[in-house]
């Protein structure tokens, strides 16, 4: 993870490795990824694109991941909390 501060705006840049199907496991790493950078200063985090559903497009389609029609699922809730 790389933090970057000027202006005071300080962001990071996560390079996570993501588990495929894993949601929980997923979410709970990008939690602590973002605590860290937090800690570290930073207000912004940056994660790569599909890192929560490990980087398999089709897995946004399982219902079992999303809940729609709602913010977030109860699983992605989490990630609204952490900072």
């Amino acid at each position: 993870m790389v933090t970057l501060k000027k202006a005071n705006l300080a962001i990071s840049v996560a390079q996570t490795t993501s588990l495929y199907g894993r949601l929980d496991e997923n979410i709970r790493q990008t939690v602590l990824d973002t605590r860290v950078a937090a800690a570290k200063g930073a207000r912004v985090v940056f994660f790569p694109e599909l890192s929560l559903v490990g980087y398999d497009l089709s897995a946004l389609a399982d219902p079992r991941l999303w809940v729609a029609g709602t913010r977030c699922s109860p699983g992605t809730s989490a990630i609204y909390s952490a900072g």
